[in-house]
Parts: C-alpha cells; sequence; structure tokens
C-alpha cells in the first residue's frame, strides 16, 4: 500500500458525493485512493459513485449482506463463519437487490466480539484488508475527542461551512499542543515509582487528550513560560 493514500469516510450518505468531490480536489494527481467506511456506507449507492472515480474501496457490511459463491449458491456472508475465533475470505458477488457486485469479502469473528466483522473490498483478496480497514479506527477516535469526550464541538452551534473550516483549523491546532503536552504528562508518569496498588492511578483512568488539557491549563495556572516540546514518538508508527 505504499504511496496510497487512505481516506475514511464518516458523513451523512446523502453528503458523500460532495465529500468525495472536494476530497478528489485536494489529492495529487494520478493518486491511489482506498476509501474505507464503515457499515452505513457498505452499498453499491455509495461503492460504486467510488469505483467510477477510479478509486478502490474497504467498506463494512450488513449481517443481512448475501453473499453468491462462485457455484451460484447464495447465503448471508455471516454464515461463512459459525463460531467466534473463526475466519473466511473469498472471492464472488454480493448486493443482490442491486443486481450483485463482483467483490473481495472477508469475515473476522474475533473471540472477545459478539458477532463477526463483515468486510467487502475492491481490492485483491487479502487478509491485510483487515489492516486497512483497522486504520479507519483512527478518525473515531479523532471525532470523540473533538465532540463529546473533548472539545465539545457539537455545542459550538456553528451551521455554515465556512465558519466550521475556521473551527476546524481552530480545533485541530489546539489538539496538536495538547497531544503535545499529553506526551510529556505520560513520560513524566511512566517516572514516577509504582505505589504497589492494584487499582489503576487517575492518569491511567483517563484518555491523552485528557492528560494534555489538565496540562495546559496548569501551565497557564502557573504562568509556565517554558517550552512546549514540539517532538512526538512513534507518530508514523503503524497502528
Amino acid at each position: 500500500m505504499s504511496g496510497t493514500v487512505l481516506t475514511a469516510l464518516s458523513a451523512p450518505r446523502p453528503q458523500a458525493p460532495s465529500v468525495a468531490r472536494r476530497t478528489a480536489t485536494l489529492l495529487p494527481d494520478g493518486a491511489a485512493v482506498v476509501v474505507v467506511a464503515n457499515r452505513a456506507f457498505g452499498c453499491p449507492v455509495f461503492t460504486d459513485q467510488i469505483t467510477t472515480r477510479g478509486w478502490d474501496w474497504v467498506v463494512r457490511v450488513q449481517r443481512q449482506t448475501r453473499w453468491k459463491d462462485h457455484h451460484g449458491h447464495v447465503q448471508p456472508l455471516r454464515q461463512q463463519v459459525r463460531a467466534a475465533g473463526e475466519r473466511w475470505k473469498g472471492q464472488g458477488q454480493l448486493f443482490k437487490d442491486a443486481g450483485w457486485r463482483r467483490v473481495s469479502a472477508l469475515v473476522l469473528w474475533g473471540r472477545a466480539h459478539r458477532e463477526p466483522l463483515l468486510l467487502a473490498s475492491s481490492l485483491p483478496l487479502q487478509w491485510e484488508l483487515f489492516a486497512i480497514y483497522k486504520q479507519r479506527a483512527a478518525i473515531k477516535t479523532l471525532f470523540r475527542d473533538w465532540k463529546t469526550s473533548g472539545w465539545q464541538w457539537e455545542a459550538s452551534q456553528v451551521t455554515d461551512l465556512e465558519h466550521h473550516e475556521r473551527l476546524l483549523l481552530g480545533l485541530a491546532f489546539a489538539s496538536l499542543i495538547t497531544l503535545m503536552q499529553c506526551t510529556q504528562a505520560a513520560a513524566q508518569k511512566r517516572q514516577t515509582p509504582a505505589h504497589g496498588s492494584q487499582r489503576r492511578s487517575w492518569a491511567g483512568a483517563h484518555s491523552l487528550l485528557r492528560l494534555g488539557r489538565d496540562a495546559f491549563w496548569q501551565r497557564l495556572r502557573r504562568n509556565d513560560r517554558t517550552p512546549i516540546r514540539w517532538a512526538l514518538e512513534g507518530f508514523d508508527s503503524p497502528i
């Protein structure tokens, strides 16, 4: 996947075409693009639009999605595995109601999960498609930090796109400063001698965003003017 642009889509499905158009204007010419999306987009209404642009996709699909194998046998994709701990992959067709589409399909039922993960993709069949889909988790974590568990984006009452663009720039810069602060705070916590208790510490029970935000407010209260260490260790580490 070297040189490939991974785009994790998170938007109401009716707005997906406009999001895709705006994304295309930001990409370099000739970029290989893989769009990763959740099961709200696991349908040809969305994937056909992505294919038309010459992009590839990896999407999660609904549990009732039907699968047709090379012999023409049709059954729910979910039935390719029977119990937790199993996985399966194959090439065939999905989306019966839309007239079928040829895809690579994968099913993974983790031992700690109540139901299997069902994926479909336009890419060649490979187990690594699970790793590609997993990278979508990063955008969900970012939205959590920007919204209910962090900056309370939804409380801004901003509605128009122009002002949202400015707000997002501010959120991104605030998140970057906070991330720098949290790495320093976490490093200091790791240097604290263990106290022998089996209970998780206060710092261990909260997110890095919370730790960084608290560290930043402490700087303001103390009028601390020491430079912030602008370095992120392991920034390019694989997810």
